[in-house]
């Protein structure tokens, strides 16, 4: 089936402009977001080194710093670390503004691999070669450190508690010097680490009958009363007859 053409009308509407819109009413463009932290080319020791960044909202209060640190699933006093310009009770933080969410402080390097309190505190991190990390070499950084193992061969309580490893031996002697065999880990020589157990007697004979106890994995009953476990005892004596 065909449909007829249609025929366009010569004329056309006219059309008048109304009023221009009202340009205050209309949402305005969302500011700038500028960073808290400026990024540098060379990285100086203290320097914040930031690698992720989380933005504020165009209202903020003095809670907005707490917020941001627990949407980011970090403490709040890194996050204050990581933005030295904030002060601690967030009065002073802006809208619209990128804030470090993760990083580091940059340490002090050592371009020889010196480092440690001998050469100024710089840090060795990210070192090649994994025996740096071992437990009485390393002093600092991804081991546990001097504060646990000694670093000079000085150990127990008249170092902070320090113990013994690696090239320094097993054992802490009471003269508070790292070292491993009898002399150091002797059981009246050793302070703490590796120390040789002081021999217990196996069993203490009694002429008596005792209560069975038991105690742990020790069983105390007739003649057998393994030492400072149990105490051997004979039965109750009956009271004499009256006369």
């Amino acid at each position: 089936m065909l449909l007829p053409l249609g025929r366009a009308a010569d004329e056309c509407q006219s059309y008048t402009w109304g009023d221009k819109p009202d340009l205050g009413s209309m949402p305005s463009p969302r500011p700038e977001v500028t960073r808290s932290v400026q990024e540098r080319d060379e990285v100086l020791p203290g320097d914040v080194v930031c690698r992720a960044w989380g933005e504020t909202d165009e209202e903020v209060h003095q809670h907005t710093c707490t917020e941001l640190a627990d949407f980011y699933w970090m403490d709040v006093e890194k996050f204050f670390k990581l933005n030295p310009i904030l002060k601690t009770d967030c009065s002073n933080i802006q809208p619209n503004t990128e804030y470090c969410t993760d990083g580091w402080i940059e340490p002090v390097r050592d371009k020889n691999n010196r480092c440690g309190p001998l050469f100024g505190n710089s840090s060795c991190a990210y070192s090649d070669n994994p025996q740096d990390y071992a437990d009485g070499i390393c002093y600092e950084g991804f081991c546990a450190g001097d504060a646990v193992y000694t670093t000079n061969g000085k150990c127990g309580v008249d170092h902070g508690m320090r113990q013994c490893a690696g090239k320094w031996g097993d054992c802490c002697s009471l003269d508070g010097e790292c070292g491993s065999g009898p002399d150091f880990c002797g059981a009246d020589k050793c302070q703490t680490g590796n120390c040789a157990a002081t021999p217990l007697p196996t069993r203490i004979t009694a002429d008596s009958i005792s209560f069975l106890v038991t105690l742990g994995s020790y069983t105390c009953d007739f003649n057998n009363c393994p030492l400072g476990m149990c105490a051997c005892t004979g039965p109750t004596p009956e009271p004499a007859a009256d006369a």
